[in-house]
């Protein structure tokens, strides 16, 4: 269900063009060792917005967020996330994560269980910094924005 969330979330977010324009396809990275990365897998190959969706492996994401167009961020990178967003702080990188620590820190996305609802929160501010444009309809089902 979290891998669909985070379709729909490259379906409504416009990235500066030229941080899409030196790539034929929108990146999604992940930890390699991390739980969703299998049912992000089977985003792979989607289309949005005429781009195909692929799926990028990184074992290192405190050190290298090349290419990386969306980032998912879990508990395992919660040691990893200062250097993490420090590495986010001049990027154009749609940050999500399902991780309270990490989301409520400077994740762009925030998706959690509320009454066994999947339900996001939106941090407005840092999208606007990493100069995303999150569409009214996203911006309409999320719980909160800030």
């Amino acid at each position: 269900m979290k891998s669909a969330f985070v379709y729909n979330f490259v379906m409504f977010t416009d990235w500066p063009p030229e941080s899409l324009a030196a790539s034929d396809s929108i990146n999604i990275c992940v930890n390699a060792a991390s739980e969703m990365k299998q049912a992000l897998d089977a985003l792979s190959d989607k289309t949005v917005k005429g781009q195909r969706l692929k799926i990028i492996q990184k074992t290192s994401l405190e050190r290298n967020l090349n290419g990386c167009h969306v980032l998912y961020i879990d508990y395992l990178d919660r040691p990893h996330w200062p250097a993490i967003k420090m590495r986010l702080s001049n990027s154009s990188i749609l940050s999500i994560s399902d991780d309270i620590e990490i989301g409520n820190d400077g994740a762009i996305i925030m998706l959690s269980l509320n009454q066994n609802k999947m339900v996001f929160d939106i941090n407005m501010s840092i999208a606007r910094k990493s100069h995303l444009v999150l569409s009214s309809k996203l911006l309409r089902l999320a719980r909160t924005v800030r």
